[in-house]
């Protein structure tokens, strides 16, 4: 069963890939894209949180578990 930390950092992984197509949308049309930024902003906040509330932290070979015990907690 995924804990709190676990669920935080797959929303802000997520909301980080979905501000992507927007940031990059904006930069390549030499515009501000505010939804984007607050997106990302919003995901780092919550990743980082993930991670410092996480004993020992996480590596990047602990991110597939993580993220299939999200689903799976969330599925019914």
């Amino acid at each position: 069963m995924a804990n709190a930390n676990d669920l935080f950092l797959v929303l802000g992984l997520c909301l980080i890939l979905l501000a992507l197509p927007s940031l990059i949308g904006a930069w390549i049309e030499d515009r501000v894209s505010r939804l984007g930024a607050i997106l990302c902003l919003l995901g780092v906040v919550l990743a980082a949180i993930a991670l410092s509330r996480h004993p020992g932290g996480y590596s990047l070979g602990d991110l597939p578990d993580v993220i299939r015990r999200v689903v799976t907690s969330l599925t019914p």
